[in-house]
Parts: C-alpha cells; sequence; structure tokens
C-alpha cells in the first residue's frame, strides 16, 4: 500500500482529500505546516508528497527544496495562486509535477497514480523518502541512491522557440517511428564517438559510453569523467532518451510522451526546465554545452562527435 503525505494548512481540504485517498486504498498521512511536513519526510518512508504552495512557518517551495537536500521522494505541488512562475519554481526545485487549486479530485489521483507507475515503491527501503532507481536496502544507500539537488536560484530562464508544444497544454503525440519505452529498449542510431557497452553473459550490464559521460542503463546510473552524477530518475529517463538517438532532434512533445507519459496533462515547458537541471548536472560549461544541445526553433538533441580527447 502506498503512503502519500498530504500538506495544507487548510483543514478542511485535507479532511477531504484524504477521505478521498484512502478510499483509494492509499495510507495517508497529514501535515499542516512546511515545519511539519520536514519532520514527517525525515522520519517516514513516503511513496509521494502532496505539497501546498502558501504554507505557515516554511512556505511549499521552501520545503521542497529542503526536501531533494536528502530524499527523491515525488512531490506533487498544489497552488491557488495560479502563477506560472510558481509553477516553474517548483519545478525547478525537484516537484515532479504541480496542479492548479481548484482542481478535480479525479485528475489528482489520475496524476498520483501515473508518477507511481514510474517510481518503484518505497516499502522497504529506509526512512526519508526512496532512492532514484528503488534500489535501497533498509539501513543502506549507495552513491546512486543519493538524490540529486534541485538549484534554489529563482531566477529561471527557459529554452525559447521550440516548436511541438509551446503554450499549448494536452496531450502530446509521438510519432510512429518512435513509440513509448523505445528508449528504454533497443540501443539504436548510437553515433560516432558513443559506444554501447554489453559485457557479455553472467554481465548483464549494458553501458552507454559518450566521450567521459557513462550511462549504465540497468543500475540507471551516469559517471562523468569517473565521478558519479546523482540523478532523479525522471532526469536519467530523460538523459537516456537524448542519449539512445544521438543526433535525433525531440520536440518537447515528444520528450513530454517519451519520458512523462501518455497520461500528462501539464505545462510542456517542464521539458525545458529539466534540460537546465540536467545540464548543470553533467555539463562542465552549461553555456557551451558538450552532451546535450539546443537545436533553435526546433527541439533538443544528444551530441554525436565529441572533440579529440573525448573521443
Amino acid at each position: 500500500m502506498a503512503k502519500i503525505l498530504v500538506v495544507d494548512d487548510e483543514r478542511l481540504l485535507v479532511k477531504g482529500l484524504k477521505r478521498s485517498l484512502e478510499n483509494e486504498g492509499y495510507e495517508v498521512a497529514v501535515a499542516y505546516d512546511g515545519a511539519e511536513a520536514l519532520s514527517l519526510v525525515r522520519r517516514m518512508t513516503l511513496d509521494l508528497v502532496l505539497l501546498d504552495i502558501m504554507l505557515p512557518q516554511v512556505d511549499g517551495l521552501e520545503v521542497c527544496r529542503r526536501i531533494r537536500q536528502f530524499s527523491n521522494v515525488p512531490i506533487i505541488m498544489l497552488t491557488a495562486r495560479g502563477d506560472a512562475v510558481d509553477k516553474i519554481v517548483g519545478l525547478e526545485l525537484g516537484a515532479d509535477d504541480y496542479l492548479a487549486k481548484p482542481f478535480n479530485t479525479r485528475e489528482l489521483i489520475a496524476r498520483i497514480r501515473a508518477i507511481l507507475r514510474r517510481v518503484p515503491s518505497a516499502r522497504g527501503g529506509s526512512g526519508g523518502g526512496r532512492s532514484p532507481c528503488g534500489l535501497d536496502e533498509p539501513g543502506q544507500a549507495s552513491d546512486r541512491e543519493k538524490p540529486g539537488r534541485g538549484s534554489a536560484s529563482t531566477g529561471v530562464q527557459l529554452d525559447d522557440g521550440l516548436t511541438g508544444g509551446a503554450g499549448t497544454w494536452g496531450r502530446p503525440v509521438a510519432p510512429d517511428s518512435l513509440s513509448p519505452g523505445d528508449h528504454l529498449n533497443a540501443p539504436e542510431g548510437l553515433g560516432r564517438g558513443i559506444q554501447e557497452v554489453q559485457p557479455g553473459a553472467g554481465l548483464p550490464e549494458q553501458v552507454i559510453k559518450a566521450g567521459g559521460l557513462e550511462i549504465n542503463v540497468p543500475r540507471q546510473s551516469v559517471r562523468r569523467d569517473g565521478r558519479t552524477v546523482e540523478l532523479t530518475a525522471r532526469e536519467f529517463d530523460l538523459l537516456l532518451t537524448l542519449a539512445r538517438h544521438p543526433g535525433r532532434i525531440f520536440t518537447r512533445d515528444i520528450l513530454l510522451e517519451q519520458v512523462w507519459g501518455s497520461r500528462y496533462f501539464g505545462e510542456p515547458r517542464v521539458v525545458d526546465v529539466y534540460i537546465r537541471r540536467l545540464r548543470q548536472k553533467i555539463e562542465p560549461d552549461t553555456n557551451n554545452p558538450r552532451w546535450i544541445m539546443t537545436r533553435w526553433g526546433a527541439g533538443y538533441y544528444f551530441a554525436e562527435d565529441y572533440s579529440g580527447d573525448y573521443l
């Protein structure tokens, strides 16, 4: 049974959400302010957090930022202000999704189910949420299991001029040549300077090597120049989608379909936020990216070629 923490200072809303979620079979814990929420996330093993932005003591954005310092538990932000800046900043700080108040309870439950399908259950793991890959053992955490940290900056700069969903809402449609899940299955289209290493029987490792970047697919781990890069599960899926098809340009809509899934109905610019976070984590110089490239007016792609010492 998945455990969900509902964080909101509107007690009637919390009561209604708790009842609705329990009717769907979820175990529900509640908190009415940011400080209490942080304490519960540290002490409990949770599968998801519903987090209101407008909270007493510590607001929801700050709570999200602090949670991401020690946990990758999925977070859905709730906001009554409908402010696009709040939504984008929440995603920048590490939230997985957002929903504006007032919202339809069925839509909220659908979003919860979609996120929980993507992320392994935290049951059996140590307190304070889960690792990005669901590999946790009680009391242990590998380098991969340590959460990536969202940026605390509120100066969000988004890539502009991309086709395929800018300013639109609704379900994106992927082309027939790229059906959902392809990036997790067949290795195709690897470009020059990119290797896919499969050691063979008894060692089912599958590693994409692109210059100094190594992506271990079954372990869902990433290393750059020999050092572990801490990514969330969503960030890893986004990177893998691009790296599987170097040189192929992905619009926002296609990336939403491939990484977020066909049930995602949120803001397409969430892709820009995640691309920026990925670059901050894997690129030595985000102003001159080596791997994750932008084709203005078209989309994003994984670079095919690398200079001398990175081949």
